[in-house]
């Protein structure tokens, strides 16, 4: 129950623009509990509130790399890391995390195909890996 309020605490934090606060929590809460999804994910956002990528897309990565694409929190990570990726000064980056989506794209959920559209109209991607 303690670790339910402490996530609620942070997302609140995160609602009410408090992002500098949140990622101190979210931090402190991802090493209480660094087996949590939910540690990593609230981490990920606030850290991406204020201005650290590289955090970021290294906490949506930890979420991916133990998720599989048939689960929703999959693709909410690849699609903050592509996002993240495209707002960098390499740009060209996120087309690897596209790919990756495309490869995955039978279990895409109805609610993901727009925001991956938007993305790959941002980006100028080989049509292929090796293209």
């Amino acid at each position: 129950m303690k670790r339910r309020l402490e996530a609620m605490a942070i997302e609140a934090m995160l609602e009410l623009e408090k992002f500098v606060e949140a990622y101190d929590q979210a931090k402190l809460f991802r090493q209480a509990y660094p087996k949590v999804g939910d540690g990593y994910r609230l981490f990920a956002l606030a850290a991406a509130k204020t201005d650290r990528p590289v955090e970021a897309d290294r906490a949506w990565r930890a979420i991916t790399d133990r998720s599989d694409p048939r689960r929703d929190t999959w693709w909410e990570g690849m699609i903050h890391r592509a996002q993240i990726r495209a707002q960098s000064t390499r740009p060209k980056s996120a087309c690897e995390v596209l790919f990756e989506l495309d490869s995955r794209s039978e279990f895409m959920p109805a609610d993901v195909k727009p925001k991956l559209e938007e993305l790959r109209d941002s980006l100028t991607c080989p049509q292929s890996r090796t293209g």
